[in-house]
């Protein structure tokens, strides 16, 4: 945390995000909705509780990729190296699922190059927990993306 918020330079009007910087990162719900929808079950939502945990988690994986791992990428790769580098990273974290780790590193490039345009975490964080959720209420046996489960958990 410490890397991360000593590696952004503090920013006037922070607070005063255009409706533009919060809806750019929402721009894959309706995909992430569509993915849901693949598998043909019924929506069901994992509750208020789990969607606030999930967004602190969210948060702070954004904040692990985008004010600590993206930045220093930037200083030793090329810009679009560095957003495809922090995106594969982002990919590999949730390894072995294959099918979460292809949407993972769309999903993490369109997001690092969301930050890279308006330097604002909130929205993406908020964005990432929106279309994770949305893809936790729609998994059924059909689905696409089978789990969200990562690691060993998946392997069972």
């Amino acid at each position: 945390a410490r890397l991360g918020w000593s590696s952004t330079p503090a920013r006037q009007g922070e607070a005063a995000t255009g409706i533009a910087r919060w809806l750019r990162p929402l721009a894959l719900l309706p995909i992430a909705l569509l993915l849901a929808r693949s598998g043909h079950a019924r929506l069901i939502w994992p509750g208020i509780g789990h969607g606030l945990v999930y967004l602190v988690w969210a948060l702070l994986q954004q904040a692990l990729m985008l004010r600590v791992v993206l930045p220093r990428m930037q200083r030793s790769l090329p810009a679009g190296l560095a957003l495809l580098a922090t995106a594969g990273l982002f990919m590999l974290l949730h390894a072995p699922n294959g099918e979460l780790m292809q949407a993972c590193l769309l999903a993490e490039l369109y997001w690092a190059w969301c930050y890279r345009r308006d330097q604002r975490l909130l929205p993406i964080a908020v964005g990432h927990a929106a279309a994770a959720l949305l893809l936790q209420a729609g998994m059924g046996p059909q689905s696409l993306i089978r789990s969200l489960e990562v690691s060993a958990r998946f392997m069972q």
